[in-house]
């Protein structure tokens, strides 16, 4: 009762908020809005909603198999008292190699997976070329040669990438760049592809206090620019589907989902129409949307169907189904809808961003990606040559999975049958009183019968033999056949029971896991090429065009260099592990510097941050202080052995010598406790 009295004084609010203080004669009118270009483009989505439900149903399945259900048909042929068990082996593979990925993308001593640097003759603006050129005439006092203005632009080009990369750095550190893409690589692995937006342009508005007239404090709002992107869920996008690659597509939309004051709250937004928005929700107060077939069976999915049908209704209500779309339309339809075109464009097809409610237009402008038509990366475990999306591990693991529980199933159901005796009971030849399911130790059972009965059995026993280890060992075929097609061993993530020979040795298992690593290296290369390299470039062009700091901006080129780093580092950590074992005997470690040795092999094992070899400061320190207490024993052994010859006699008080030769005193001759004694001369005169 509570929340529905909340529900209508919210519904109040927006009301008042969508009422423009104009008398309309039918406010629910949408005819203004409702424009050629909007039926078209929702027609256009609900072609893409039929083409994208074949996949949509293999999406299903890989979802399922992650988290261990059955698809429906297949537990609808499962006897209902046989074992229904799941074990996912699906789930410990997209997690590590989702684990494994990241890592390698976004290591633990913060190298980043790009670059930017200057093209290998980079341009400059031709006023500071010129400047450059003058400063050297002031310094030198003649006019300095094209190698050497070539020399001073390439390091002012680089000292400005330079910028630019600590810039698209710091950008992507404040859109948490590494959690989204976390989230991009789990949807690529778990449904083979992820997909990332951006970059778009966020506009933030700050307050600041300053000082006004007669000391008192105002605020102003300054706003500012900055990049958005952000993981797109799988289920969002419906691309053109008659193509296999992005590149290639014709249009690409994207679903939302809104509440009513989301959508409300977009006609704040630049290019939105507002009055439209208003519009719609006039004429659709309770919501427009309805469950999507994928949405219903997520439900049912999460949620094993519980409470489903009660919450449908109240979770859909007041939400609207808003579609955004980037590709290519006619100039013709985009003037209609009040798109300024320029003249040598028109008659033409462009690249343009729509939304649209319904199909009414809110928002209709020209691209403004730099350089590409949709602001939609994809990153593929494995790409399906005849689709644009890709193939994941659940897909690829199909078989050896569903192989692997029907063992389990059949384990479990052939160990209880066996768990106990199965018991067949005549009852014809059983006492009227006797209860044969009442079983228990040493039960006697009375029978009767005469004649030919007398000889029969009233209670037989049968023993159902036991197939445990047969069906272990065809649960672990099945678990290695899952290895092989997914290329991703259990030693990867720590199961090293199936590992045999050299591999049980430190040596051998670490050969083990860099040749598994090369199935990574494919992954890392389709996320490169895919994502890093494209992002970056379009961070890259939105800095160009957007950031007002003239110190990064230059002729530049990007590079992703995920694959190159991890080739780089078994590379560089095997050469190091040969050279310190080959330099590890007293005559080659005088001539090597070990401690910086240990450095790099720390560095290139990402143990760098853990200081587990110690500075060049504290091994010197340690070196002085080791002469220092060698010193001062030498020092304190000279003066011993210099009482002990004064005490026999060996040497004068001036310190020279009596005898040739000078007998060393036996240990006996030295107190315990290190105290020296008293030495005295042959008068009886103390020395020492």
């Amino acid at each position: 009762m509570e929340q529905n009295e909340a529900d209508d004084r919210m519904r109040e609010h927006l009301d008042k908020l969508l009422k423009d203080g104009e008398t309309k004669p039918d406010e629910t009118d949408l005819t203004p809005y409702q424009t050629p270009l909007g039926r078209m483009l929702r027609e256009r989505f609900s072609y893409a909603e039929v083409d994208r439900r074949e996949i949509e149903l293999e999406w299903l399945k890989d979802l399922r198999q992650y988290k261990g259900k059955y698809d429906p048909d297949l537990l609808a042929k499962l006897h209902p008292k046989r074992s229904k068990a799941f074990l996912s082996l699906t789930r410990t593979k997209v997690k590590t190699i989702s684990a494994r990925t990241c890592d390698i993308l976004f290591p633990a001593n913060g190298d980043r997976n790009w670059s930017v640097g200057p093209t290998p003759v980079p341009e400059l603006d031709p006023n500071l070329m010129q400047t450059i050129a003058s400063q050297l005439v002031e310094i030198t006092g003649q006019e300095p040669s094209e190698a050497e203005i070539r020399n001073i632009v390439y390091d002012e080009a680089k000292r400005r990438a330079d910028n630019m990369q600590k810039e698209i750095d710091d950008q992507l550190t404040e859109i948490k760049y590494r959690e989204i893409i976390r989230q991009t690589v789990h949807s690529g692995n778990l449904y083979g592809t992820g997909i990332l937006k951006g970059p778009l342009v966020k506009r933030n508005v700050a307050k600041r206090w300053v000082s006004a007239p007669d000391d008192n404090w105002t605020t102003i709002q300054i706003e500012s620019l900055s990049p958005y992107c952000e993981s797109v869920s799988i289920w969002d996008i419906y691309p053109d589907m008659s193509v296999n690659n992005i590149d290639n597509a014709e249009y690409v939309y994207q679903r939302h989902v809104m509440p009513r004051h989301k959508l409300l709250a977009l006609g704040q937004r630049p290019g939105f129409n507002p009055e439209a928005i208003k519009a719609y929700l006039r004429a659709n107060r309770e919501g427009d949307i309805d469950w999507k077939n994928y949405e219903t069976d997520l439900g049912d999915l999460s949620q094993d169907g519980a409470g489903k049908t009660a919450t449908t209704s109240r979770a859909r209500k007041n939400k609207y189904e808003v579609l955004e779309y980037w590709g290519y339309l006619s100039t013709n339809d985009l003037i209609n809808q009040g798109v300024e075109i320029d003249e040598e464009q028109v008659g033409m097809e462009v690249a343009a961003n729509v939304w649209i409610v319904g199909d009414v237009v809110i928002k209709a402008v020209l691209s403004p990606l730099e350089g590409s038509a949709f602001p939609y990366y994809f990153y593929y475990y494995e790409k399906d040559e005849t689709s644009i999306f890709g193939e994941g591990i659940p897909r690829i693991m199909r078989d050896p999975q569903g192989l692997f529980n029907a063992s389990i199933r059949a384990m479990l159901d052939n160990a209880a049958h066996s768990a106990g005796p199965y018991i067949e009971a005549n009852t014809d030849l059983l006492a009227a009183d006797e209860d044969p399911t009442d079983l228990y130790a040493f039960r006697v059972f009375q029978r009767t019968g005469t004649g030919v009965e007398a000889g029969a059995k009233a209670i037989n026993v049968y023993d159902i033999p036991a197939h445990t280890a047969e069906f272990m060992q065809l649960a672990q075929f099945f678990m290695s056949a899952a290895d092989e097609i997914t290329t991703v061993p259990r030693y990867l993530y720590g199961e090293t029971s199936n590992v045999q020979g050299a591999g049980r040795t430190a040596t051998g298992l670490s050969m083990l896991m860099g040749a598994a690593n090369i199935t990574i290296k494919d992954q890392i290369k389709n996320f490169d090429d895919g994502i890093t390299k494209p992002f970056i470039r379009a961070m890259y062009n939105w800095n160009m065009e957007f950031n007002p700091k003239a110190d990064i901006k230059g002729d530049f080129s990007v590079r992703a260099e995920g694959t190159n780093s991890l080739i780089a580092k078994e590379v560089l950590t095997e050469t190091l592990n040969q050279w310190l074992m080959l330099t590890n005997n007293p005559v080659d470690l005088q001539y090597t510097n070990r401690d910086e040795a240990l450095r790099v092999a720390a560095k290139a094992m990402d143990l760098a941050d853990y200081n587990l070899v110690k500075s060049p400061d504290q091994i010197r320190f340690e070196q002085e202080r080791q002469a220092a207490q060698a010193k001062e024993m030498q020092d304190q052994l000279f003066e011993i052995e210099k009482l002990k010859a004064l005490s026999s006699g060996h040497v004068d008080d001036r310190g020279q010598s009596n005898r040739p030769s000078m007998e060393r005193l036996s240990p006996e001759d030295i107190a315990v406790g290190g105290e020296i004694p008293k030495v005295t001369a042959p008068d009886g005169q103390v020395i020492a």
